[in-house]
């Protein structure tokens, strides 16, 4: 299991229990509550998921 307390020291951001962390070209948000699921945006698409 990830590590909560890392993944929102890293977010730019965090919105409702989402953390937004820049990944220079693209986004990656990965909620908190369930930090398994994550998502991966590049130019304002989804690229991908789990």
């Amino acid at each position: 299991m990830a590590d909560v307390q890392k993944l929102a020291d890293a977010a730019e951001v965090i919105v409702q229990g989402y953390a937004f962390i820049d990944r220079g070209e693209g986004v990656t948000v990965i909620n908190l509550h369930k930090p398994d699921h994550a998502a991966y945006f590049y130019n304002n698409e989804l690229v991908e998921t789990n």
